[in-house]
C-alpha cells in the first residue's frame, strides 16, 4: 500500500475498533432480507443506482452508472431466487443480466448464506467483470454483541477460475423503533484476477468503444501473474437503510483503497511497425455510491 495510505488506514481500523461497528461487504444477506422471525415468504421488487460499477477498487477509465431493476423472492424456508437487469443511461443499452438464487439461514447469532449468479454481459461492455460468466459464494458472520466478524469466499468464471475472500467487521445500530438500521463496516479484500487479464485482454482496448482514443492498428493487452491471490483492496462502508410498512430505501457510500497495481503488456502491431510498453496501472482511492428502493409484498 503506499505510504500516504498507511495513516488513513490505521484511523479507519482504530475508529472502527474502538466504537465496535462493522459490516460484511458481499453479502446479500441484509436486515431486510433476513428471514423473518415469523418465517414468511415474501416477493421484493427492487430498483437502485450505483455510480460507478468498481470492483475490488478497479474500474473502466470511463464511468459505468447503473440504473437496476429486478425481483427476487424468498421463501419461509430460506431458499431465494432472482432477477434483474442493469441499464447503462451513457450508452443507452442494457449493459448486464443477472441470474441469482441461494439459500440464507439466521440461526440465534449466526448469519450465513450460499448462493450462486450467472451473468450476461452486453458484447459492448468494458466493465472489469465483463468477461465473468458467473460465481458461486458463500457467507458466515457471528454476532458478538459488540462486533461480528464476518467472512466471505467464493469461486469467480471467465477464461480461468478465480478465487476471492473478503475479511470484514460489522455492527447494527438501530434507531426509530428499529425502523433505521446503520451498519458501517471494513473489509479486507483479496482474489485471483483471470477475470481482469481476459478484461484487458477482450475488452480494455476494443476498437468499438465509444469515448475513448482510437489506436491505430491492433492492440494486444494482458496482465501478469494473474492466477496470483494477493490482497486487492480496502473498503470503508456506511450503509443506511430506512424501512416504512413495505417500503425501504438505502444508501451505501463505499470508500475503496485499492493495493497492489498490475504490470500490464501491450503491443500494438500496425502496417509500418510494432511497438511494445509495459507499465504499472495507476491506482487511485475511490469513492462511489449505491442507492436501492425496494418493495416487499
Amino acid at each position: 500500500m503506499p505510504l500516504e495510505n498507511k495513516p488513513l488506514l490505521c484511523l479507519i481500523i482504530s475508529f472502527l475498533l474502538c466504537s465496535a461497528v462493522t459490516y460484511a461487504q458481499d453479502s446479500l444477506l441484509t436486515a431486510s432480507d433476513s428471514i423473518p422471525v415469523k418465517r414468511r415468504s415474501h416477493l421484493k421488487i427492487e430498483l437502485g443506482y450505483l455510480s460507478d460499477n468498481v470492483y475490488l477498487g478497479r474500474s473502466d477509465s470511463v464511468r459505468i452508472p447503473y440504473i437496476t431493476a429486478g425481483l427476487r423472492y424468498i421463501h419461509k424456508s430460506g431458499l431465494f431466487a432472482g432477477v434483474s437487469a442493469n441499464y447503462l443511461s451513457t450508452e443507452g443499452r442494457t449493459d448486464l443480466f443477472e441470474l441469482t438464487g441461494g439459500y440464507m439461514l439466521s440461526k440465534g447469532n449466526w448469519d450465513a448464506e450460499i448462493s450462486g449468479t450467472k451473468y450476461y454481459y452486453n458484447a459492448n461492455s468494458y466493465s472489469v467483470n465483463a468477461e465473468t460468466k458467473g460465481e458461486l459464494s458463500l457467507y458466515a458472520a457471528y454476532d458478538l454483541g459488540y462486533i461480528s466478524p464476518s467472512v466471505s469466499a467464493g469461486m469467480k468464471f471467465s477464461q480461468s477460475t478465480d478465487y476471492t475472500a473478503t475479511l470484514g467487521l460489522e455492527h447494527d445500530f438501530s434507531f426509530l423503533n428499529e425502523r433505521l438500521q446503520l451498519e458501517p463496516g471494513i473489509y479486507v479484500n483479496a482474489a485471483t484476477q483471470n477475470y481482469y487479464n481476459a478484461y484487458f485482454q477482450k475488452r480494455k482496448y476494443a476498437t468499438n468503444r465509444k469515448g475513448v482514443q482510437k489506436v491505430v492498428g491492433t492492440v494486444a493487452a494482458s496482465t501478469e501473474d494473474a492466477a496470483a491471490f494477493k490482497i486487492l483492496d480496502y473498503e470503508l462502508t456506511v450503509p443506511l437503510e430506512y424501512t416504512q410498512h413495505r417500503f425501504t430505501i438505502g444508501i451505501t457510500p463505499v470508500y475503496a483503497i485499492p493495493v497492489n497495481p498490475n504490470h500490464v503488456n501491450i503491443t500494438v502491431t500496425t502496417s509500418n511497425a510494432t511497438r511494445y510498453r509495459n507499465y504499472y496501472e495507476t491506482l487511485s482511492n475511490r469513492v462511489y455510491c449505491s442507492i436501492d428502493l425496494t418493495f416487499k409484498i
